[in-house]
């Protein structure tokens, strides 16, 4: 029986393992050698040998596809083990080692950042050796070990099982960012060490979120270094830095609540699901304060059902109030005013007609009206905390008839508790322009003249019916004998050429200004609040403004659990000019 040569070669690569066998002719095949370089499989299904006869041409093939293969796997080995590293270096560290050795061959190096941190300084010399040689020396001594996938050298502790690249947690030594993402694991706890379900979990490096599972526990994909931003209901929202694969306990700490709203009646604080009447708040906050308008414009626009009319654009004019329309046609049709539990009082609380004593025209009645303010024209607007408005009939049962018209309850500011002086201030500068001719299509005072001229000349206006002023006024005179020709063409050259800017004699561009200064605190038991503010308003008109100062100052002081004293006083001097039966805006 002929004799069956077999050779086998293997190659150092873990992904080329090829057997090849030579032989003979008659060739025998034992049926438990496997041949994956000419794919040839189940050819028998027995123990027994079968003899075959194959042609002279398909040996000859058959050996030349074997040495080529034998070629081309020495190549691919030569490839894998033929990586030399030359480095020279003392007292530095394995990174910096790592770093150049992956220089040299074009290796990616992955570890991860925990063991590298701590590792010891090493001096080297390796003059031309291998890949394999160079690692296994740099590494000897400590805990770490290698493995090499694909041009990447993979570090990882000894006790370490063998980390697919997909999932390892592993940093790129070439860049700053890791090239691998790990799984992050953690808690979520409470401040008691409670665990927090379905809390909200978000890496803002990589942009992906995840949620807490009823332990408290969650897995995220992520890098060390990442920050992951974490939030839960009632609770304040925390970033934390992750510096570890795993043990990430986070605890949260609850955020200030008050679930409960109180709506203010001046006598007492209700609950606002208890609260039967119609009723709207608005906070200090969403008032447009821009320290040169009035409570009454702040509030415009914010309450439903408060309705505020400006009934002049002079500066220091009361505006009118009205909640939920007109009530009345004939009585007061003002609301009530309530600030911090004390009713407000108009200043002048009777109608206008009333100051007639001998019911002749008032000169200035009406205009003293308007300019002396409404009820509450003496309150600084900074010093206001909340606006709340009773808008129906219930509010009645309180404040009497005086409410029948509404009540607007303001809350002032005052000092908090355990506290430390807090100094604040506030101020403004405001303008505005005045009226011009720019954007008005007008006459000049020698086409005024013209026309003036035109309408006596076509017989439009008798002697009696003519103005005093002007041409009509010259022109008067002189049919009337009271002035001669030449002084009648003198005073109409004259008019021609006047064109007088009224605009400019009579408006101005006003620079308004306010400024309000306040001091507050308190202990345990007691509270402060002070505040002073001066304002200071033009109106576009000239000889029209408004100059006020404002002060006050409140205590509060808990004498026990059930007993509360407080005390405020507050004053304010306002100076106001404006025009009397004119006003140049109307």
């Amino acid at each position: 029986m002929p004799i069956i040569k077999r050779l086998l070669l293997r190659t150092e690569a873990p992904n080329f393992r090829y057997f090849i066998i030579k032989a003979t002719k008659p060739l025998f095949v034992n049926p438990k050698d496997y041949c994956k370089s000419m794919q040839l499989k189940n050819f028998y299904q027995s123990r027994r040998q079968i003899k075959l006869k194959l042609p002279r041409q398909t040996l000859i093939v058959m050996k030349l596809i074997s040495i080529l293969m034998f070629v081309f796997c020495f190549q691919v080995a030569a490839k894998t083990s033929g990586q030399t590293v030359h480095i020279k270096a003392n007292n530095v560290s394995i990174i910096s080692v790592l770093k150049e050795i992956q220089q040299q061959t074009g290796y990616n190096i992955m570890a991860e950042q925990a063991l590298l941190e701590n590792t010891r300084t090493v001096s080297v010399a390796f003059n031309n050796i291998s890949l394999d040689e160079a690692l296994q020396t740099l590494l000897k001594g400590t805990s770490l070990s290698f493995t090499i996938q694909n041009k990447t050298i993979i570090l990882k502790a000894e006790k370490d099982e063998k980390t697919n690249l997909k999932t390892g947690s592993y940093a790129d030594l070439q860049n700053p960012a890791p090239i691998a993402v790990l799984p992050i694991e953690g808690k979520v706890m409470s401040a008691d060490g409670v665990p927090l379900e379905n809390a909200s979990i978000y890496n803002q490096n990589t942009k992906r979120g995840t949620t807490s599972k009823k332990d408290g526990s969650f897995v995220i994909d992520g890098n060390i270094g990442d920050v992951l931003f974490v939030s839960y209901i009632g609770y304040k929202a925390k970033p934390h830095k992750v510096i570890s694969s795993s043990n990430n306990t986070i605890q949260l700490e609850e955020a200030e609540r008050n679930l409960e709203e109180f709506v203010a009646t001046g006598y007492q604080n209700i609950r606002k699901p208890r609260m039967t009447g119609a009723t709207s708040t608005v906070k200090a906050e969403d008032l447009l304060n821009n320290g040169t308008n009035t409570i009454e414009q702040m509030l415009q626009g914010k309450l439903p059902g408060v309705e505020v009319v400006s009934n002049s654009g002079l500066v220091g004019s009361r505006q009118t109030v009205r909640v939920r329309g007109v009530s009345t046609l004939l009585g007061n049709q003002e609301p009530l005013w309530v600030v911090d539990g004390i009713i407000q009082e108009d200043p002048l609380p009777f109608q206008a007609k009333e100051l007639n004593r001998f019911n002749q025209e008032p000169s200035n009645s009406e205009s003293l009206r308007n300019f002396v303010g409404s009820a509450i024209s003496w309150l600084n607007p900074y010093d206001i905390e909340d606006v709340t408005v009773l808008k129906d009939a219930a509010s009645t049962a309180i404040y009497g008839v005086k409410a029948a018209n509404g009540v607007i309850l303001i809350n002032t500011k005052r000092g908090k508790n355990a506290s430390a002086p807090v100094v604040s201030y506030s101020g403004s500068f405001s303008t505005q322009t005045k009226p011009s001719y720019y954007n008005l299509n007008l006459m000049n005072s020698k086409e005024r003249v013209d026309v003036s001229r035109e309408i006596w000349e076509r017989g439009l206006v008798s002697v009696n019916h003519m103005d005093n002023v002007g041409y009509s006024g010259l022109l008067k005179q002189y049919l009337e004998n009271k002035l001669s020709y030449d002084d009648f063409n003198t005073g109409v050259k004259q008019l021609e050429v006047n064109n007088t800017n009224w605009f400019d004699i009579l408006f101005q561009q006003p620079l308004n200004q306010s400024h309000n200064i306040s001091v507050s605190g308190g202990g345990d038991n007691n509270t402060y609040y002070g505040s002073f503010g001066i304002n200071d308003q033009k109106g576009s008109a000239r000889g029209n403004g408004q100059k006020s100062y404002q002060g006050s100052i409140n205590f509060t002081s808990n004498i026990t659990r059930r007993l509360k004293v407080s005390a405020k006083v507050a004053g304010s001097y306002t100076q106001t000019t404006g025009f009397r039966n004119v006003d140049p805006y109307m």
